[in-house]
């Protein structure tokens, strides 16, 4: 069905045309928990300032379970994804109020979203050709 846009639901501006260098800052969005003692999803969408680490290193704590098409990012002071934010935006601020979506919430650690573990996204990269197909949104040019 065709979306009704709105000043609270807009469309993603872009989609990305390679694929995300390691330490490149992110934005992740959800209405997930805020921590891990207080259950529940949030009233009011929330985000959290990410920065992309190399797969080599999430490899380090997650072992041969991330593979290419997954990104493995970190926040500061002990923040990232947490329950509820699964299916929830990663994404790039391209200035002047544009915005590229880079990734989808997947994973948080078993350890909690607290922890200093990395949260888990699957790459939107490697699957443009597949979106562009079925929306006839291109990618960033």
């Amino acid at each position: 069905m065709p979306i009704e846009f709105t000043s609270y639901i807009r469309p993603i501006h872009y989609l990305p045309v390679g694929d995300l260098a390691p330490y490149t800052g992110t934005t992740g969005i959800g209405w997930g928990q805020v921590d891990d003692s207080t259950p529940g999803l949030v009233d009011s969408l929330r985000w959290v300032k990410l920065t992309v680490i190399p797969n080599e290193e999430c490899q380090m704590i997650y072992g041969q379970q991330i593979l290419e098409n997954m990104v493995c990012v970190d926040g500061n002071y002990n923040e990232g994804t947490c329950k509820g934010d699964s299916g929830g935006p990663l994404v790039q601020d391209l200035g002047k109020g544009y915005v590229m979506q880079v990734g989808i919430a997947s994973f948080i650690s078993s350890n909690g979203c607290e922890s200093t573990d990395p949260s888990g996204y699957t790459k939107i990269f490697p699957y443009v050709d597949w979106i562009f197909n079925v929306t006839g949104m291109p990618p960033y040019s």
